[in-house]
């Protein structure tokens, strides 16, 4: 999916360009040296991959990228390919971008494509359910949730996970841990996590944090924590937040959602759960 590219062409502050640029030089020196209309294609792939979740970070990136694709490679802007959906007996017109609403949502839908250039879609479910009730969805961009007891012992502080033998009481410190993970850099990265209605925040203030390799912008509301990431970069972060257990009972534990704003489809969620308090 991700086309031909190099595993070491990584953004830096101290390199002269980035990695868009160095790819396209690359792409250059390719189609000079000896032209391979395959491998210019997977290319070619790469570049557009990376258009779909992050953007092109500058002017002279942009121009090298729209250079490249026109230089190298099949002619991806001509005519011969088709692209036909079907949704039951009904086909859907497809012209550069369409966004529509299938309603019966179990008909079949069908994708024929023919040509050399690339597409891509998405198809989304929504559906009603008991916020206990949610299930996983997991994703190319993957969200984890886990709820932690924040205790003080001769050694310092420490997390001790909630379990039945040890369940969080009213007073108690806890901590929410939220792990990310992702296979592809991806930019204006939203992640919205629902709390208990028991709990309430320790750090109510909004401010923007670095942790584990990434900054983010967090701000507490009355009923989430919504955490604004720039630049998400691949590979597996854990994110926390402390809280305090101000009531006692049993409660919906809330699921944390991330998803890419700028390439919405990449989206997934936590299973809804229960957090018992005595």
């Amino acid at each position: 999916e991700k086309g031909l590219y190099w595993a070491n062409n990584r953004a830096s502050y101290t390199s002269l360009y980035q990695p868009v640029e160095t790819h396209c030089l690359l792409m250059a020196l390719f189609h000079w040296m000896e032209p391979n209309a395959q491998e210019a294609d997977r290319m070619k792939q790469w570049l557009l991959v990376q258009k779909r979740t992050q953007d092109w970070a500058s002017v002279p990136a942009t121009q090298n990228a729209v250079y490249a694709l026109l230089l190298t490679g099949s002619d991806w802007l001509s005519e011969d390919g088709t692209l036909k959906v079907n949704h039951g007996k009904e086909e859907i017109l497809v012209d550069q971008y369409v966004k529509q609403k299938l309603t019966p949502a179990h008909a079949s839908l069908s994708i024929e494509k023919t040509g050399d250039a690339p597409a891509w879609g998405a198809v989304y479910v929504q559906y009603f359910a008991p916020i206990r009730e949610v299930k996983k969805q997991k994703g190319v961009l993957d969200v984890e949730k886990m709820i932690f007891r924040e205790v003080t012992t001769g050694e310092g502080k420490q997390l001790c996970p909630i379990s039945d033998g040890e369940p969080l009481r009213v007073g108690d410190k806890a901590v929410v841990r939220l792990t990310i993970r992702t296979d592809r850099r991806m930019d204006y990265v939203f992640l919205k996590d629902l709390r208990a209605t028991s709990f309430e925040p320790a750090e109510v203030l909004s401010s923007s944090q670095y942790r584990d390799g990434v900054w983010y912008y967090r701000s507490s509301k009355d009923v989430s924590e919504n955490i604004y990431i720039e630049h998400l970069p691949q590979g597996t972060f854990v994110l926390e937040y402390p809280v305090y257990v101000a009531r006692s009972g049993q409660y919906a534990s809330g699921m944390a959602t991330i998803q890419c704003l700028y390439a919405p489809e990449y989206v997934s969620h936590t299973e809804g759960g229960q957090v018992d308090i005595e």
